[in-house]
């Protein structure tokens, strides 16, 4: 008995240091032997790592892509009380990603995300809210979860609020506020907020109008991928 202990403390220490190993790979971006080690030794795995495996799976990094895959190890994830996983469930749910679509499936794991404070849940949710998709359209729920996301510092949120701003949906049209929450996403790389304000510095809504300034946040979104922005630049001459 005390050798078979013996044997089964040893495999214990064994799997916890080849789950650092695995750890310093990740952090190194050597995602092949990250995931060689971790899936190794997947019962040494906290809800974090699994939820690593999941992304490698869904993105084919260091193996090749499984969307129904990294939709088992994001579960496994959230069972691990890895709360962040609870948002990629709902968005492979929510694309159909490695799982039947099912858009009120997706709403329920994004509430989940949301009750714990994962800011990028409520910027999906929020768009749920949104469009209705999955749950009854509600503009005044999906500002408010824009405004929380966005107060939390998630860029998409800005946006969000910027445009919920703008349009006056969930909240008074304000076209300063659009302004200042644009700017805000502008700040932290949003491709899509650089074309959202270049929009009202172009129409000369909510701030002096000045399409110089358009422009050179149109050239900035373009670069960065954004198609309407190459549409729009292209319809101003450029």
């Amino acid at each position: 008995m005390i050798t078979v202990l013996l044997m089964l403390s040893l495999t214990a220490c064994g799997a916890k240091k080849a789950v650092k190993q695995a750890d310093a790979a990740w952090d190194e971006g050597n995602y092949e032997n990250a995931f060689e080690l971790y899936t190794a030794n997947e019962s040494a795995l906290d809800g974090k790592q699994l939820n690593r495996v999941g992304w490698m799976f869904s993105t084919g990094s260091g193996t090749e892509a499984s969307l129904e895959k990294a939709f088992e190890y994001y579960v496994k994830a959230a069972e691990a009380g890895y709360d962040k996983a609870y948002n990629n469930i709902g968005w492979c749910y929510q694309q159909g990603d490695g799982v039947v679509q099912d858009f009120a499936k997706a709403v329920e794991n994004y509430e989940k995300a949301v009750e714990k404070g994962i800011a990028s849940a409520m910027s999906n949710l929020g768009m749920m809210y949104s469009e209705g998709y999955g749950v009854e359209k509600d503009l005044d729920r999906a500002y408010e979860l824009f405004l929380k996301g966005a107060e939390a510092g998630q860029v998409d949120c800005m946006n969000c609020l910027g445009l919920a701003y703008k349009f006056g949906e969930g909240v008074e049209q304000n076209l300063e506020e659009a302004v200042n929450w644009l700017s805000k996403a502008v700040d932290e790389g949003s491709a899509a907020a650089m074309f959202n304000l270049a929009i009202l510095y172009e129409e000369g809504a909510g701030v002096e109008q000045n399409i110089e300034k358009a422009v050179e946040l149109l050239k900035q979104a373009a670069e960065l991928g954004s198609e309407e922005a190459v549409e729009e630049l292209s319809a101003l001459g450029f």
